[in-house]
């Protein structure tokens, strides 16, 4: 057998990582299943080190970076591991919040865990609509994601990623956007049907915007419209269409009425209210809703 059909027979470290990682997943990782892994490869003991080492990042499912904005961005990938093209491919959730970090970033995330269902960018000025496109593109089954306060983002981005996430998305932050558009709103209601949470609070959009997400999004458990410009109309819309809901934040809500409020007690007895900011002289809260003020 000629040299090269020996190296056709060796195991890639990546081979041997994903043997490994199956063994660690089923809580059977000893020393000897390193070595098992690598018996037939005959590679250095660098290279076997050079795995032993991966296996942080082949079984992590947690990566929380927040409010880490005294790091540079590169200090916080060194902490992460990405950009080494080390593989996370059980990595399920990320947050960033407030950490500064930009497309770069992103880059190297989606590059390196491309089975990611939780991602929190919230309060990151920098990342731009070049990073929900690489998500939308590598992160496929991404199913919340957190945008407050990412001030870059256009309508049209969000828009496209909401487009290419479609039916999984469950969760949406997009807390404090000026630039939700028309685009963000169809977007919302022509492809993501199966959405249970959704801030919108602090934003552009109008109440017949509003209305129209409502009418659309009837998986809808979870609801933040804080600071919007709704009315009766919006709590006659959502007693409509809605069985049940967990949360509603209508907090300084100007047109809201204490009646208002009331019905969505009446209505949704299990419901969680948010409603600072409001006169509320008159309500009478029962025994099961929560009401915040």
């Amino acid at each position: 057998m000629n040299k090269r059909s020996l190296e056709s027979l060796v195991p890639t470290i990546e081979d041997g990582a994903k043997k490994i990682a199956r063994v660690v997943v089923v809580g059977e990782y000893a020393d000897k299943n390193l070595s098992n892994a690598f018996s037939a490869s005959r590679r250095s003991y660098s290279a076997q080190n050079a795995v032993r080492l991966n296996l942080a990042s082949l079984l992590t499912k947690k990566l929380d970076l927040s409010n880490n904005a005294c790091l540079s961005e590169h200090e916080l990938m060194m902490l992460a591991g990405f950009g080494k093209g080390i593989p996370f491919p059980s990595l399920e959730e990320v947050d960033v919040q407030n950490s500064n970090v930009t497309d770069r970033f992103i880059d190297s995330l989606s590059n390196a865990a491309p089975n990611l269902l939780r991602l929190n960018l919230s309060g990151n000025p920098l990342v731009s609509d070049s990073a929900l496109v690489m998500l939308a593109l590598r992160c496929k089954s991404l199913e919340e994601i957190k945008l407050g306060s990412c001030v870059a983002l256009t309508g049209r981005g969000i828009a496209f990623a909401l487009k290419a996430f479609g039916t999984k998305i469950k969760s949406l932050d997009l807390k404090g956007l000026s630039t939700l558009d028309s685009l963000c709103v169809t977007a919302l209601c022509q492809h993501c049907p199966n959405l249970e949470s959704l801030s919108i609070s602090g934003t552009c959009l109008t109440e017949q915007g509003v209305l129209a997400i409502l009418s659309q999004c009837l998986s809808l458990k979870r609801l933040e419209v804080s600071g919007l410009p709704i009315s009766s109309a919006t709590v006659t819309r959502l007693t409509a269409l809605f069985n049940s809901m967990e949360f509603i934040d209508v907090s300084f809500c100007a047109d809201i009425s204490a009646n208002d409020i009331q019905f969505l007690m009446d209505s949704f007895p299990f419901l969680e209210l948010r409603a600072f900011g409001l006169d509320l002289t008159g309500v009478v809260q029962g025994d099961s809703c929560a009401l915040i003020f």
